[in-house]
Parts: structure tokens; C-alpha cells; sequence
């Protein structure tokens, strides 16, 4: 067997013998099948409320191959089929880890596995009381927003002085210095999930 070019294979080969013989050959050419890439590579987040996300094959397969998306717990497996379709998409709309399996001619390839996690949208929660005793449980007055993008808190006391402010999400009022009592905030922020500036104020109770 010789090489007859990339992919390809040339065979010779003799007929008969002696004076008869005759010298042919013939050409094989070898199309391999090639491992399967997924867009995108992720992992993906899905957040905000987002349920579902599209997955696609980076190339479309050699013509004539079957495309399977399969799902596993793990990046190692067990793999389930999810399609038996030859879609080159598949939406996914479970946690989970998804590849694709291309067959053709009895030959088989598998993409590098895309990781899917899903983070439930969660409530803003602003407490009404804070315990600033260093014991490590709900000791700053802690807006908890979900996936906060901009930020402006201030904290007044009863007579409405202005006695904290704060521009990062992340450095909330500790009460330094303050006595224990009833204090009121006004807090303005926006998030990815909302470019809307969001106006909230109210009371605190600081307690030692």
C-alpha cells in the first residue's frame, strides 16, 4: 500500500500469472470522522429567572451522520440520549452536563461535555434588625439583593443626620459608633437582572 494523498490510499494489485499478469490499482479515499465542537463551551449560568439555554454545534456534520445530545449528572457520565433527532441544536432546560454524539458509517465521535447549572432567582431580603456583637451572625445591617450591579446606601438617625453612606455592594453599615436604637435607610441600586434603578427605604433596629 502506498500513499496517495491526505486521506487517501492507493492499493495495487496483480491479476493472473505469468505472462498473463496484469497490474491494476485502485484508489480508497478515507473520510475520518471529525470530533464534534458545542457552542457555546461554557459552563453556563443561567440566572435571572432563566430557564433555558441553546446549545449548537459549532460546525454542521459530514452529510448522512446522526447527531445525538446526551445528558449526564457528571462530566463523566452516565450518558443519557435526550434527542434522537439530527437537529444540530437542542435546547437544555435541566442542570446537568450535555455533549453531542455524531455517528456515521459505523464510526462515532463525541464533543468535549458542556456543563448547564441553573441559579434560582432569588428575593430581595432587607432585614429590620441588626446585632453588631462580633459574634458572627447578623452583624451588619446586610441588604441582600440578587446580583447587584449598582449601589447606594445611606443610613439617618432619628433626627435625619446623615451617619453612613455606602457606594459598593458588599460594604454595609456595621454601627460603628452608634448607639442602639432605631435608625432609617434609604438604599437606590440596580441589578443584572434589572438596569431600573430600584428605590427602597425603611427602619432598622440596631441591638447589641
Amino acid at each position: 500500500m502506498a500513499t496517495a494523498g491526505p486521506g487517501q490510499h492507493l492499493v495495487r494489485y496483480h491479476l493472473g500469472t505469468g505472462r498473463c499478469a496484469a497490474a491494476d490499482s485502485l484508489t480508497i479515499t478515507v473520510r475520518p470522522l471529525l470530533t464534534p465542537q458545542l457552542q457555546p463551551t461554557g459552563p453556563l449560568v443561567l440566572r435571572c429567572g432563566t430557564t433555558s439555554t441553546e446549545l449548537r454545534l459549532a460546525a454542521a456534520p459530514a452529510p448522512g451522520s446522526a447527531v445525538q445530545w446526551q445528558q449526564a449528572p457528571g462530566p463523566s457520565g452516565p450518558w443519557q440520549p435526550v434527542s434522537s433527532t439530527s437537529n444540530i441544536s437542542w435546547t437544555a432546560t435541566q442542570a446537568g452536563w450535555y455533549r453531542v454524539q455524531t455517528t456515521s458509517d459505523n464510526c462515532q465521535a463525541v464533543s468535549a461535555p458542556v456543563q448547564v447549572r441553573i441559579e434560582p432567582l432569588s428575593a430581595r431580603q432587607i432585614p429590620n434588625i441588626f446585632t453588631p456583637n462580633a459574634d458572627q451572625v447578623n452583624d451588619v445591617f446586610e441588604l441582600r439583593l440578587p446580583y447587584a450591579r449598582t449601589f447606594h446606601l445611606q443610613i439617618f438617625d432619628r433626627w435625619g443626620r446623615l451617619i453612613f453612606t455606602s457606594r459598593q455592594y458588599g460594604n454595609f453599615w456595621d454601627g460603628l459608633g452608634a448607639a442602639d436604637g432605631v435608625y432609617y435607610y434609604l438604599a437606590k441600586y440596580t441589578t443584572d437582572c434589572d438596569a431600573a434603578e430600584q428605590t427602597v427605604k425603611g427602619h432598622v433596629t440596631l441591638m447589641r
